[in-house]
């Protein structure tokens, strides 16, 4: 920065106060905080930083007030919102048995030959095998498929996965292992009236 700039920034502030404005809001205030460090003013910067992280901690006591009659957590875990957050969302939120894992690692070398499993797969395919609902958010390459292509050869009822697009349908079954293409198949807009009955059918003997 420059000294003339330097000099305006210096003006501004002073004419800002000390503090921070209640109706300054985070973006402004987090903006304010970085001005404060280039110009090298670490007290008004700290005071600045402060203020957002009261202000986050009491929008995190507010939620923690309104969602504790709701779960079974107790205090000390809510002391932490890193904490609470793992607690509440991700694979550490759900408890799964070493035999349920050890069954679940031992269908996924016997069908699609992988050694290890991926972040929350293990836990949304037991969630899955225990008959309980789950939403599963994971980034693109994390390996959903599996965890719907593993209950479906594991469990006795048919399995409905439902895709946006045609030809990623197609994909997901033409690149299914052996024992499962064989008793997969897709319903699309693109089959006529005779091959959409057969299809259905197949389904409903199984």
């Amino acid at each position: 920065m420059s000294a003339g700039h330097a000099d305006q920034a210096d003006l501004a502030l002073e004419r800002l106060g000390s503090g921070v404005s209640a109706d300054l809001d985070d973006r402004l205030a987090q903006r304010l905080a970085d001005l404060h460090q280039v110009l090298g003013n670490q007290e008004s910067e700290r005071t600045v930083r402060l203020e957002l992280e009261r202000r986050r901690q009491a929008r995190f006591n507010a939620l923690r007030v309104r969602l504790a009659p709701l779960l079974d957590i107790g205090g000390p875990q809510l002391a932490d919102p890193a904490q609470f957050y793992r607690l509440l969302s991700g694979p550490q939120s759900f408890s799964i048995s070493d035999r349920e894992r050890r069954k679940i690692q031992l269908e996924a070398v016997r069908h699609f030959g992988f050694l290890e499993l991926r972040d929350g797969q293990a836990e949304t395919i037991a969630a899955i095998l225990r008959g309980e609902s789950i939403l599963a958010v994971m980034p693109t390459g994390a390996g959903k498929s599996l965890c719907y292509q593993l209950p479906a050869l594991i469990l006795p009822k048919a399995t409905l996965v439902v895709s946006p697009l045609i030809a990623l349908m197609k994909d997901q079954v033409e690149s299914l292992p052996e024992a499962l293409a064989a008793k997969a198949t897709s319903i699309t807009s693109a089959l006529d009236g005779y091959e959409l009955d057969r299809r259905m059918a197949g389904v409903a003997a199984g």
